[in-house]
């Protein structure tokens, strides 16, 4: 059987490096001339897109070693790569290059359908924790 969630996690992780990559190349080639038109807001952008890179990354990680936060952290990255998806697929649509289009598109399709798997029949992509309670003299510690 396929594990979902080490599938969704690795997708994260591998989207969120290849968003730095990609950024890293574009900006020391100098292919983002919009650096020079439209410097404040494109600096900006690359920043968030930065941001949501190191969530995926983060999320990613967390989601795959099964740690309490990386069900939570994943779904954040996940809002954040749907925005940076959206401004993509439009930036590229207008200027109608359309291999970017699609490449950007077919992302966009996996990140909605191991969100779609997350939340479906209200299943969570977090693993099974159970909670130890022991009793020591006055205090209750979880394990």
């Amino acid at each position: 059987m396929v594990d979902t969630r080490r599938l969704a996690a690795m997708f994260s992780m591998f989207t969120g490096l290849s968003m730095l990559g990609m950024w890293a190349l574009l900006l020391s080639t100098g292919r983002v001339p919009e650096l020079e038109a439209i410097p404040f807001e494109t600096a900006f952008s690359v920043l968030a897109d930065s941001a949501t890179a190191l969530m995926l990354v983060v999320g990613g990680y967390g989601l795959y070693t099964g740690r309490g936060w990386g069900s939570q952290a994943f779904l954040v990255s996940q809002g954040a790569l749907f925005y940076s998806l959206m401004i993509a697929i439009g930036y590229y649509g207008q200027r109608g290059e359309s291999i970017y289009l699609g490449m950007f598109a077919a992302i966009f399709a996996l990140m909605a359908a191991f969100l779609a798997l997350s939340l479906r029949r209200g299943e969570s992509l977090a693993p099974e924790v159970a909670f130890v309670v022991k009793a020591h003299r006055t205090r209750v510690i979880c394990v």
